[in-house]
């Protein structure tokens, strides 16, 4: 509508109002994708960081 409203008037105001519109949206996406991420169940097998000790695990030997 509000791209509509640019396309009639010309106005940059309503342009800049439209593109804010859909920033807007883009975000509230990216949220709610973010919220379904979060729900999911853990893996039940998790191997990050279990298989081997990390390099950063233990302090670096002085000599």
């Amino acid at each position: 509508m509000k791209a509509a409203a640019y396309w009639l008037t010309g106005s940059v105001a309503v342009y800049s109002d439209a593109l804010e519109t859909v920033i807007n949206l883009v975000a509230a996406m990216g949220a709610l994708v973010a919220l379904w991420f979060s729900e999911q169940p853990a893996d039940a097998d998790p191997f990050m960081g279990t298989t081997r000790p990390s390099a950063h695990a233990r302090a670096p030997r002085r000599e």
